[in-house]
C-alpha cells in the first residue's frame, strides 16, 4: 500500500512539474519575437506552428507568422498565412493590415482598395505605411493617389527614393510649387569653377594627367566565384602572384565615369575592370537574372574580357543615379552588324556581376528577333527602363523596364512607331522621352513622351518644325539638372550643322529655334524654321547635284559631338569648319541661359578622334563629372577647364 502511495506521489510531482514547463500560446509567440529578433527564422516559424496547434482558434499566430514572411519576401506563405487568419477572425484590424501590406508588395492596387476599405471599416490604421503605399500608386501611374498618400508622411522620414517618387508625382498633377515648398524641388547645380572658366573670355582645357591607373592587388575585391573558375583553368594556381603580375603587365586607362562620380570603368588592355567606390572588381556572369539560352551572356563576356571598347558605342554608357548599376548598348553593333547578343545586361558595379534581365533570340532570321538600342535608369534608382527594336506581334519597338529591387521584367507598350533612336530619357516627371524616327522624303520627326497613368502606358508625339530633308534628328542629349534636351539634327548631305536646345517640361520650349555657328565668324546664330531651310535650300541649289560633300556649302560649321556639362548650364561643341578651300576642327563652350558661345582652347581639336579613328573610344567626349575624358591621337586623356591662365 505505502508503494502504490508513494508511486502515486511521484506521478502527480511529475505531472506538476511537466505542467509548469508547458508553453502557453502568449508564450510561444513572445519566444517566436525572441527567435526573430537573434535572427533564427526556422524557430520562429516552428513557434508559430505550436502556437496554432495548441490553438487553432486564434489567428494571432497566423498573422504574425505571415507578417514575417511578408518581411522575409515570401509571398505565397504571407498569402496562405493571412487568409487562415482571416478564415478564423474576418474582423481582425491586425489582419487586414496585413492583407493591406501584402496588396502593396505584391502591387495589386485593386485588391488593396479593397482591402482598406475592410481594414477602415474594422478600425485599423494603414498611415504607416503610406509611403509604401504612395510609391504603388505612383508605379501604377496614380499620381493624383501617390500624391495622397505620400502627404501623410512627414518628408523628412521618406527615403531618397521615396523623396524622388513624390517630388515626379507632384509635378505629374501640376504641383512644382508644392515639391519645391516641400524641399523636394530637385536642387539645381551650378558649377562655379566652370562659371569662371567661361568668364574669362577663354576657357581652357587642362590635361589632368590622371587618365592612366596605377592599381595594386590590394585594391581588388574579387569573387570566389572567380578565383574557382581561374583556378580550374589550371594556370593561375596562386591567384594572388598571377594577379599581381598581371598589374605590373597591364596599361590601365580610364574609360568612362559615372555622374555620381564614385564608379566606371577602366580599361585593362583589351579587357575591362570595374571600379566602385575606389575597390576594383572583375566582370563575371551571376547567377541572378534568367538563363542565357541564347548564349547572349556568354558573347557579352567574352567582349568584355578581349574587345571591351568594341562594346561601348556613340550612345556611351548607361548608370544609374547612386553609380551602383551601368549597362551598355552598342546600336552600330546590333543593327548594322547584326550581332544580336546584346540583350539588356546589367553591371553590379559594386560586385562585377553581370545580370542577365532578359533573353531574345539572337539571329536575324528568327521570329520576334530583338535588340537593345537605348537605355536609362530612373531616377529614384529603381528601373532600368529599355527600347527593344525588332519585330513584335504589337509593333516594331518594345519599352520594357526591369525592376531593380525584384528582378521583374515588364513590358510598357508596343508601338509601330519607330523609336530606337538614342537616346531615352526620364523627364522629371517620370515619363520618358524618345526620337520617333522617319524613313522617307517630306516626313517630319517627332519627340514622343512615354506615359503613365492609373496602370496604363500611351504615346503623345510632339512633331519637329522641319521634313528629314533639311533635319533630321539621330540623336537626342538630355541633362536631368537643368531638364534640357538637345538634339543634334542631319541635312540632306548626311553633316550635321545645327543643334536645338529644348525644354520638354514647359511645352517643348526651343523646338522652333535652330542653332548654328557661322564658319567665318565662329558666331552662334539663331535661325527660325524658315530662316533654317531657306539657308540650306539656297546653297543647295548653288553647289548643284554633282558636289559630292554638299555641307562644304554651308555657312555653317559641321557639328561632330555635342556634351551638356554635368550641371547642364553649359554645351560644349566639337565642330569641323571646312569649305573648298581650307579645314579647320574647333572646340566650342556655349552658356545656355543667354546662347553666348566661347572657343576653347588648350587642346588641339585636330587631336580628338572622330569617325573611323574614333572607335578606339567611340565616346569621343565624356562629361559626366568635373572631369573630361577625350579620345585623342595620343590615347584617352582626361581634362578639366580652367579659367585663362
Amino acid at each position: 500500500m505505502k508503494k502504490l502511495i508513494c508511486l502515486a506521489l511521484s506521478l502527480l510531482i511529475l505531472m506538476s512539474v511537466f505542467t509548469a514547463y508547458a508553453l502557453s500560446y502568449d508564450e510561444l509567440l513572445q519566444k517566436a519575437d525572441e527567435y526573430t529578433a537573434a535572427g533564427d527564422y526556422e524557430k520562429a516559424f516552428a513557434c508559430y506552428d505550436l502556437a496554432v496547434k495548441s490553438d487553432p482558434t486564434n489567428a494571432t499566430a497566423y498573422i504574425k507568422a505571415a507578417m514575417l514572411h511578408l518581411e522575409r519576401g515570401e509571398v505565397s506563405a504571407a498569402s496562405e498565412g493571412i487568409e487562415k487568419a482571416l478564415s478564423i477572425d474576418a474582423t481582425s484590424s491586425d489582419a487586414w493590415v496585413v492583407k493591406c501590406r501584402l496588396d502593396v508588395a505584391i502591387e495589386d492596387v485593386a485588391a488593396f482598395e479593397t482591402d482598406a476599405l475592410y481594414t477602415e471599416i474594422c478600425g485599423a490604421d494603414l498611415s504607416g505605411y503610406a509611403a509604401d503605399i504612395g510609391e504603388m500608386y505612383a508605379k501604377a501611374g496614380n499620381a493624383e493617389k501617390a500624391v495622397e498618400s505620400f502627404s501623410q508622411v512627414p518628408v523628412d522620414n521618406l527615403n531618397d527614393r521615396q523623396k524622388a517618387t513624390y517630388r515626379r508625382a507632384l509635378i505629374s498633377c501640376g504641383e512644382k510649387e508644392k515639391a519645391a515648398a516641400l524641399g523636394l524641388d530637385a536642387a539645381r547645380m551650378r558649377n562655379e569653377k566652370l562659371d569662371a572658366a567661361f568668364d574669362s573670355g577663354n576657357p581652357t582645357l587642362s590635361e589632368t594627367g590622371s587618365a592612366t591607373i596605377k592599381p595594386q592587388a590590394s585594391d581588388f575585391e574579387i569573387s570566389d566565384d572567380i578565383i574557382a573558375a581561374w583556378k580550374e583553368s589550371g594556370n593561375m594556381n596562386d591567384f594572388d602572384t598571377s594577379l599581381s603580375e598581371g598589374l605590373g603587365e597591364t596599361e590601365f586607362v580610364l574609360l568612362s565615369k559615372s555622374p555620381a562620380g564614385n564608379s566606371g570603368f577602366i580599361s585593362a588592355g583589351d579587357a575591362a575592370v570595374i571600379e566602385f567606390h575606389g575597390k576594383y572588381h572583375l566582370a563575371y556572369p551571376s547567377t541572378k537574372g534568367v538563363p542565357d539560352q541564347y548564349s547572349n551572356m556568354e558573347n557579352y563576356v567574352k567582349y568584355f574580357y578581349t574587345k571591351f571598347r568594341s562594346l561601348i558605342g556613340e550612345e556611351g554608357i548607361a548608370y544609374s543615379p547612386d553609380g551602383r548599376y551601368a549597362a551598355i548598348c552598342n546600336r552600330r553593333i546590333t543593327l548594322t552588324q547584326s550581332k544580336l547578343f546584346l540583350d539588356p545586361i546589367l553591371i553590379d558595379l559594386s560586385t562585377g556581376e553581370l545580370i542577365l534581365t532578359a533573353t531574345y533570340p539572337n539571329k536575324v532570321k528568327d521570329d520576334n528577333v530583338a535588340a537593345i538600342t537605348s537605355a536609362v535608369f530612373s531616377s529614384d534608382n529603381r528601373y532600368f527602363y529599355y527600347v527593344l527594336y525588332g519585330r513584335f506581334e504589337g509593333g516594331r519597338i518594345r519599352l520594357c523596364r526591369y525592376d531593380l529591387d525584384t528582378g521583374e521584367t515588364e513590358v510598357c507598350l508596343e508601338s509601330e512607331k519607330n523609336l530606337y533612336y538614342p537616346h531615352l530619357a526620364e523627364l522629371e516627371d517620370g515619363s520618358l522621352l524618345i526620337i520617333n524616327d522617319c524613313y522617307r522624303t517630306g516626313e517630319t520627326e517627332g519627340l514622343v513622351t512615354a506615359s503613365c497613368k492609373n496602370g496604363v502606358w500611351s504615346l503623345e508625339e510632339t512633331k519637329l518644325k522641319l521634313s528629314r530633308d533639311f533635319y533630321y534628328a539621330n540623336q537626342l542629349k538630355y541633362s536631368p539638372n537643368s531638364g534640357l534636351v538637345c538634339l543634334l539634327g542631319n541635312t540632306g548631305s548626311n553633316s550635321s550643322v545645327s543643334f536645338q536646345i529644348i525644354n520638354p517640361n514647359t511645352d517643348f520650349e526651343g523646338i522652333d529655334q535652330f542653332w548654328c555657328i557661322k564658319k567665318d565668324t565662329n558666331e552662334i546664330v539663331a535661325l527660325s524654321p524658315e530662316e533654317f531651310q531657306a539657308s540650306i535650300d539656297t546653297d543647295i541649289k548653288n553647289g548643284g547635284k554633282t558636289t559630292a560633300n554638299i555641307s562644304i556649302l554651308y555657312p555653317y560649321q559641321t557639328i561632330l559631338n555635342a556634351v551638356f556639362s554635368p550641371d547642364g548650364n553649359y554645351l560644349f561643341l566639337n565642330t569641323m569648319s571646312s569649305s573648298t578651300e581650307e579645314r579647320s576642327r574647333n572646340l566650342f563652350l556655349i552658356r545656355l541661359e543667354d546662347m553666348t558661345l566661347q572657343k576653347v582652347s588648350g587642346l588641339d581639336a585636330e587631336k580628338i578622334r572622330v569617325g573611323s579613328l574614333g572607335l578606339d573610344y567611340p565616346m569621343n567626349i565624356e562629361w559626366n563629372t568635373d572631369e573630361l575624358i577625350i579620345g585623342t591621337d595620343d590615347g584617352v586623356k582626361t581634362f578639366e577647364f580652367t579659367p585663362e591662365h
